[in-house]
């Protein structure tokens, strides 16, 4: 080979690599995936300066109405079990931060022993009439069939609604103190995504959305038993359910 043909061609073998070199290194990297979301089952009140003579005896919440249904569907998914789990003990915390004694969590009034409920002033838990769900709409097709059915894009929006009880009972003759309602209606929640049946395992908004609808419902609850719960009028409470006890014989 010519000496000048084999200095042509070493040099294009050179140049070739040289632009295959310096379009990889400008090639940006794939953005790493990002993280699911993690809700925030936590609710925090500041310290009260003194302790509040008060004993409040925590019972888990229920599940009551359309929410029985629901839960009995839902009871064995994972956010929706630590956002319940998070709701149990997070009642007994706000009262303790507010000042009450508190004791529990007990998982019904039946489940205390009579020295618990002589022991306790009242016992408070929540009635959860409220069911969260998940709507796919604007469904579209757009690649072929899977073994686990078509590739489809659709929007996915997360709602809820219904009613929570906070009830407050005197324990031993389980007449009800106190009752307030809060009406639930949760602001929707929409995502965009695509899968098999529009949005099958791995798919990131279905997950977030859940967790995020289910945040919602928890912070709404602890909300409301925030605004609620007051020691003075606890207090004056107090009184009443020692008048209920004096009329009752055990």
């Amino acid at each position: 080979m010519d000496d000048s043909i084999r200095h042509f061609t070493s040099t294009l073998v050179l140049a070739v690599f040289g632009l295959l070199a310096a379009g990889s290194a400008s090639k940006p990297a794939a953005a790493p995936p990002k993280p699911p979301y993690e809700p925030n089952f936590t609710y925090s009140v500041p310290h009260a300066p003194e302790k509040i003579d008060v004993t409040v005896a925590i019972i888990a919440p229920t599940w009551t109405g359309d929410g029985k249904d629901y839960w009995a569907k839902m009871k064995g998914d994972n956010v929706s079990k630590t956002m319940f789990s998070a709701l149990r003990a997070s009642f007994g915390e706000l009262l303790s931060n507010k000042g009450f004694n508190t004791t529990g969590p007990f998982a019904s009034l039946d489940d205390m022993t009579f020295p618990d409920k002589k022991a306790a002033d009242f016992v408070l838990y929540g009635e959860l009439d409220v069911a969260l769900k998940i709507d796919r709409t604007n469904v579209r097709e757009t690649g072929p069939g899977w073994s686990t059915g078509p590739h489809t894009d659709c929007t996915v929006i997360f709602s809820g609604a219904g009613n929570v009880n906070l009830v407050v009972q005197e324990p031993l003759s389980k007449e009800i103190i106190w009752k307030k309602r809060l009406e639930t209606k949760l602001e929707t929640q929409q995502a965009e995504t695509s899968g098999p049946l529009c949005g099958g395992p791995g798919d990131g908004a279905v997950p977030d959305g859940w967790a995020i609808i289910n945040e919602a419902l928890y912070q709404q609850v602890m909300t409301g038993l925030d605004k609620y719960v007051n020691g003075e009028e606890f207090q004056v409470l107090k009184k009443q359910a020692a008048e209920l006890r004096a009329k009752k014989v055990y």
